[in-house]
């Protein structure tokens, strides 16, 4: 498999929504964050042409710094060779560190993997509320 940065322009959209696993890494949410003043890295893994995950990463600038740190909310767990071109990404871009909260279970076991550090504070909650919208606002 490959791993590499997925041109902003030129690819299809759709596509790319139709590997995002939650809301939070579909094009539109980081085209909305960059209008925020936000920088975006779409990354994509491939089995030779067939894109079969994506990971965009949010870029928050660290004020009266030229630092910033990277989240990654909502993906699957990176592979191996996708935290590489990940960790390379970021360095580029003067990242102190990388948040990865992953919506995935299985993790690939490699030395660079074994390197994550579980966080003790979770932006995504590990619940979810189910609200019945059918009856008035009122009984709401």
């Amino acid at each position: 498999m490959i791993s590499g940065i997925i041109p902003e322009n030129n690819f299809d959209v759709s596509l790319f929504n139709k590997r995002a696993i939650h809301p939070l890494q579909c094009w539109e949410w980081g085209d909305a964050k960059k209008g925020m003043g936000y920088e975006v890295v779409r990354i994509g893994q491939w089995n030779q042409s067939k894109l079969l995950d994506v990971y965009q990463l949010i870029l928050h600038k660290i004020p009266f710094t030229h630092y910033k740190i990277a989240y990654l909310l909502g993906s699957p767990l990176p592979s191996g060779e996708t935290l590489r071109v990940i960790k390379n990404e970021c360095k580029k871009r003067q990242c102190i560190y990388i948040k990865i909260e992953s919506v995935s279970t299985k993790i690939e076991r490699n030395k660079f993997v074994k390197k994550l550090i579980p966080s003790q504070n979770q932006f995504l909650p590990h619940w979810t509320i189910q609200l019945d919208l059918g009856p008035p606002e009122t009984d709401l």
